[in-house]
């Protein structure tokens, strides 16, 4: 569908700016990042991003002041038994370091704007979390996947990925048919039905508009006030201001003692702090130590990764590339391969620039039980950069993951 003709009778933004949002957010209230991919950090700047959450990482990152930190989960590379563990892992190190820095902690989810990850064992583990540890268990989880500088909105509860002025419904589109996580619903309330497998039913899922949005943020907190405990929120989003509005309400209702839980797509955590849009970073503006060069790391599978990937090297034909086959991760060859490309990725950034893909093919059947292609090459791909460091690379900030 023409996307002008989808919107023309949404009515229009709200006049909210990220420095509004900012004036209402309570300074001692902290979100905690649960980031399940290593992308998810695109939309926001200067915020702490940690790999590890040991006392003192955590300690550290709250002692920063920070409204926000994010912590680098990769769970969606992660079979759902270990990712349970880890967000349990993650949520009872980050209550007790908030504990001790007398902060107190909203919890995000953040994973895919196409909709793929582990819901909803994520938020109902985090939910169980801050249960089990003394805390009250939130009253709500908004479901936000939008991410509109990507052309990912939501209008009307459905889900949509616009390309070129074209407006397709997220479940129609490769990301569904991902093989771990692929589904068919692109109404995010039918969506809920089919991954709670029919827990939670679609008319029980709660739409909050953007007609309601776009009525400001007293139409929106009066919505959330007047839904029961428990329940999940399709959020819709047009653009940033839709998040800053909804932002608002969150801040007002914390005040009032009703906390959420929220299921986010990349952009929605700047807004709820109120961070304003970054400009994208330029190839001046990254220091390339000792002019090196960086990593280019491109694991997903999916037809719009492999477009980036052709005009990536299209535009730089002489810069070394390695591939990893994701045949041989998955069988006894992997560790042998894993240590040969790592070796030949350290010497390549000798002399400058390195992509680094996986083979471009989807594997199913008994290796989709561990993951999705784009997800399991991701997850190796971090094993490997992690053997390219102990090799001799000394810049891994340098590292830019294209998923």
């Amino acid at each position: 569908m023409d996307v002008a003709t989808l919107l023309a009778s949404v009515p229009a933004p709200a006049a909210v700016t990220a420095a509004d949002v900012r004036a209402q957010a309570d300074p001692a209230s902290v979100l905690v990042v649960l980031d399940d991919d290593p992308t998810g950090t695109q939309s926001v700047a200067g915020l702490p991003v940690l790999t590890r959450w040991e006392p003192a990482d955590l300690d550290w990152a709250l002692a920063t002041g920070a409204n926000a930190v994010y912590v680098l989960t990769n769970t969606r590379s992660l079979d759902p038994e270990t990712a349970e563990r880890r967000n349990r892992e993650i949520a009872a190190a980050a209550l007790a370091a908030a504990a001790r820095a007398g902060k107190r902690l909203t919890f995000v989810s953040r994973s895919d704007s196409t909709l793929r990850g582990h819901f909803p064992l994520e938020t109902d583990v985090l939910a169980e979390a801050i249960e089990a540890h003394g805390g009250t268990r939130p009253a709500l989880t908004l479901l936000v996947p939008a991410f509109p500088d990507a052309g990912r909105i939501t209008l009307d509860s459905v889900h949509y990925w616009v390309v070129d002025g074209e407006a397709t419904p997220v479940g129609e589109t490769a990301f569904a048919q991902d093989a771990t996580f692929g589904f068919y619903s692109s109404d995010l309330r039918t969506w809920v039905e089919e991954k709670t497998g029919g827990r939670i039913r679609a008319i029980e899922v709660a739409a909050l508009t953007v007609d309601i949005i776009r009525s400001g943020t007293d139409a929106v907190a009066e919505f959330l006030r007047g839904l029961a405990e428990g329940t999940v929120v399709a959020v819709d989003v047009v653009d940033e201001t839709d998040m800053r509005v909804v932002a608002l309400a969150l801040h007002r209702l914390e005040r009032e003692g009703r906390q959420a839980l929220l299921r986010v797509g990349p952009p929605y955590v700047r807004a709820h702090i109120g961070q304003d849009i970054a400009a994208p970073v330029t190839r001046d503006r990254i220091d390339f130590a000792n002019d090196r060069g960086g990593l280019v790391v491109v694991g997903s599978h999916v037809p719009l990764t492999t477009a980036q990937l052709d005009a990536l090297r299209e535009a730089r034909p002489g810069t070394a590339t390695v591939e990893i086959d994701v045949r041989q991760l998955v069988d006894s060859r992997r560790d042998g391969h894993l240590e040969a490309q790592a070796a030949a990725v350290a010497n390549a950034l000798e002399d400058g620039t390195v992509i680094v893909h996986t083979t471009r093919e989807l594997l199913t059947g008994r290796q989709a039980s561990l993951s999705s292609t784009g997800c399991f090459a991701r997850a190796s791909s971090w094993t490997w950069l992690a053997k390219a460091k102990s090799e001799g690379v000394s810049h891994p900030q340098n590292v830019v993951p294209l998923a």
